[in-house]
């Protein structure tokens, strides 16, 4: 059952997929589209999952679930999985590849690897204050305060130190 954001509770469950290049602007709407329509029928154990899922510029891929009546089971995750599965399929996107880690660079979502994060710290391309994008938050509450933080802040910096 799609709920809006804005009607989640902070302690929403999150799912975050970031993929390995930025979609275009048409790929993006249409598998907002498809993400409608999985949360519109998504249940677990019979029971509807409020939820919300939607592509946020046009890099991340986010699955939100409202778990306060009932919890997402096993097999309602393994679905979500097959979907975002099957989007990476049709549109030729990786969705899957934890070690692409994601930054705010002049207004736009940049992203790299581990060794071509650190390459561009030691050029000076970024810094500790680059703000990177924390894909292991896990609830409602820690996207909306956790989101973006600087690079020093982050776990990230710990990996490529």
């Amino acid at each position: 059952m799609t709920v809006t954001f804005e009607s989640l509770p902070d302690n929403a469950r999150l799912w975050v997929y970031t993929a390995n290049r930025e979609l275009t602007e048409s790929e993006a709407n249409e598998i907002n589209q498809l993400l409608k329509q999985f949360t519109d029928q998504w249940v677990s154990h019979q029971i509807p999952v409020p939820a919300n899922a939607h592509i946020l510029d046009r890099r991340f891929l986010l699955i939100f679930a409202d778990e306060s009546n009932h919890g997402v089971s096993g097999c309602s995750t393994d679905a979500s999985v097959r979907m975002v599965e099957a989007i990476c399929s049709k549109y030729d996107v990786d969705f899957f590849d934890r070690f692409i880690f994601a930054y705010a660079q002049n207004d736009a979502v940049m992203a790299g690897s581990k060794d071509q994060i650190q390459d561009l710290l030691h050029a000076s391309e970024i810094n500790e204050n680059t703000l990177f994008f924390d894909g292991l938050v896990k609830t409602k509450d820690e996207f909306q305060n956790r989101w973006k933080v600087p690079l020093i802040d982050s776990w990230i910096y710990r990996i490529i130190n």
